[in-house]
This record gives C-alpha cells, sequence and structure tokens, in this order.
C-alpha cells in the first residue's frame, strides 16, 4: 500500500469522524440547552438544590408552552398541561419533589402554582393529603383550592374524606363548597 492511499484511506476516516461528531452536536446542544442533564440519573442522585433548578426549569418551560401571539400581535395565555417528558423527570425525583412543587403552589404566580399543583397530583405517594390538605384548606386562591381538591380526591380515602368533608361544609367558596359535594357523592 503506498504513502498516497494511506493517506486518502486516514483523510476519509477523519472525514467520517468529523460527520459524526457534528451530528452528535447537533442533536446534544440542544437538549443540554434545555437544561437535561448530560446522564440520566435517578432521584437520589440528585442534590436538592440541582432538583430546585431543574423543576424550575420546567414549570417556567411548561408555562411559557402557554404564550402565544395571534397575527394582529395580540398576546394571550392557556393553559397547557406538562409533557409527559416533564411527568416522567419530576416522578424520577419521587417524593423530593413535593417539598419544592409546593413552594409554587403557593408562590407569586398562578400559572406556576397550576403547573406545580399537576406535578404533585402526578407524583402522588404517600405525602399527597400532607402536601395537598392545607392547600385545600388554606390557598387564598378558589381555582387552586378545587384543583387541589381534584387532585386530593386521588389520595387514600381514610385520609381525604375529612378534608373533603370540611371543604364541603365550611369553604367560603360557593364554587369550592359546589366541588367537594360533587366528589364526595362519588364515594
Amino acid at each position: 500500500m503506498s504513502v498516497a492511499e494511506l493517506m486518502i484511506g486516514r483523510k476519509t476516516s477523519c472525514f467520517f469522524v468529523a460527520m459524526f461528531m457534528s451530528a452528535l452536536a447537533l442533536v446534544a446542544h440542544p437538549l443540554l440547552a434545555l437544561g437535561w442533564p448530560a446522564k440520566q440519573s435517578s432521584g437520589a442522585e440528585h442534590t436538592r438544590n440541582d432538583m430546585r433548578k431543574r423543576i424550575d426549569t420546567l414549570i417556567r418551560q411548561t408555562v411559557k408552552e402557554g404564550n402565544f401571539r395571534t397575527a394582529d400581535g395580540v398576546a394571550f395565555n392557556m393553559e397547557v398541561p406538562p409533557s409527559m417528558a416533564v411527568i416522567k423527570e419530576i416522578q424520577s425525583y419521587g417524593e423530593k419533589a413535593l417539598p419544592i412543587l409546593e413552594e409554587y403552589v403557593w408562590g407569586k404566580g398562578n400559572r406556576e402554582a397550576v403547573v406545580a399543583l399537576r406535578l404533585i397530583g402526578q407524583v402522588g405517594g404517600a405525602n399527597l393529603v400532607k402536601t395537598l390538605g392545607p392547600v385545600v384548606e388554606r390557598h387564598p386562591s378558589p381555582q387552586l383550592r378545587i384543583r387541589a381538591l381534584r387532585w386530593l380526591s386521588r389520595g387514600p380515602k381514610k385520609e381525604i374524606l375529612p378534608i373533603i368533608r370540611k371543604a364541603a361544609d365550611s369553604d367560603p367558596d360557593e364554587s369550592v363548597r359546589r366541588v367537594a359535594k360533587e366528589i364526595l357523592a362519588l364515594d
């Protein structure tokens, strides 16, 4: 084999390696830009701070997906549920995500609170009642109390019935009382 043939073979190999690396960069860059971890890991491997940052990114991304603009330039918002990928990632954190999500429910942004409530409901678990019970009982927004009631209704009957009965009997908002009574009627 001549030196020229070796050089051509080497250039061809380098070309294919360069093409592969370019293709890899095209796939990896958008994922990393969205904040996806380079290595998927279980919920146990995440530090609380990393988890908080990632949950913040996921909630903001979900809220942003509901921002639209008409052809006339009028901006409006719609509620968009979290994607299955977001739900699966939050579920991978397990119940460790609940206190972080709960902060969004009690925070200033209503749209973030709605997304956080959905994610709390998707995580579920033994602490679902502990997390959503106070929302049903004390949150200032009747709409968020109603949403919390609906997610809470998936919990263990023994634990949720006292909270739902109390909402049905004494919530200051008629719509919350009505939804609580509807949930009780399904039982």
